[in-house]
């Protein structure tokens, strides 16, 4: 059953049922109180993940939501707790134009931490001119942040958002580490957010994304990349929340 909190729970981790404008509306709360949140995302690959890694489970302590990202959530959640799973399919690319559109609107500002150098490249030509009210603090690639780790985490400026897309987990292990360190009241984990977000990756056609299938558009641009992640690790997953459904799979 859904929790007094509105949560349900796929492969021990516990997800927040919000659709955008809730989970904007706290953002907002977060940013005009100066109050921290943090926020990540949970899909069919990083449940397992953190399924199987449950040493590193503990990087998602500091994340005050946890929302869903993407149809096999979404459809597990459904599976398992029937008219009492999640509400509404929601993606984090989604999420991160929402987040952004307010952004500009309030004139917030934001620091983008991840990204490869084509992100980067892409953000410093184009963001200004999509984004033109927000204030950008400051921008840095997941490569300098490696060659420069130390040096950058004490550099941070003040800032309204940290958008931070250096994948899973290293994203929740920046916020596990620095949450309390660095006064910045919202701290997303973002994933790939900020390659969709500057161009560097498209987007699948609008069809696809309704219907769920955007996964196969992104598996055609990198085949190699994704195979094993969809077309072994979706079906992996699916019998995770069979055995789950039916108390035969051991949650921590």
């Amino acid at each position: 059953m859904l929790n007094k909190e509105n949560r349900v729970n796929i492969l021990g981790i516990e997800i927040q049922d919000k659709d955008y404008s809730e989970i904007t509306d706290t953002i907002i709360k977060s940013v005009n109180e100066k109050s921290a949140i943090s926020i990540t995302y949970i899909n069919t690959y990083n449940s397992q993940y953190y399924l199987r890694h449950t040493d590193e489970r503990k990087y998602l302590s500091k994340i005050t939501g946890i929302y869903p990202d993407g149809a096999g959530i979404f459809l597990a959640s459904k599976f398992l707790y029937g008219k009492n799973g999640l509400k509404k399919r929601i993606t984090g690319t989604d999420l991160y134009f929402h987040i952004f559109k307010i952004a500009n609107e309030r004139r917030w500002r934001v620091y983008l931490l991840g990204g490869g150098e084509k992100t980067k490249i892409l953000i410093k030509k184009n963001f200004k001119n999509t984004y033109p009210n927000i204030i950008l603090t400051g921008l840095t690639s997941r490569k300098e942040y490696l060659e420069n780790k130390n040096k950058e985490m004490t550099k941070i400026p003040d800032s309204d958002i940290i958008m931070i897309s250096l994948g899973t987990p290293y994203q929740e292990k920046w916020i596990y580490e620095n949450f309390e360190r660095i006064k910045i009241p919202v701290q997303i984990a973002a994933g790939s957010g900020l390659e969709f977000i500057s161009g560097a990756k498209k987007r699948a056609p609008v069809f696809m994304q309704k219907i769920g299938f955007e996964w196969l558009y992104r598996f055609f641009l990198e085949p190699k990349r994704l195979f094993y992640r969809y077309f072994i690790g979706n079906p992996v997953f699916i019998l995770k929340i069979i055995l789950q459904k039916f108390s035969l799979l051991k949650l921590k």
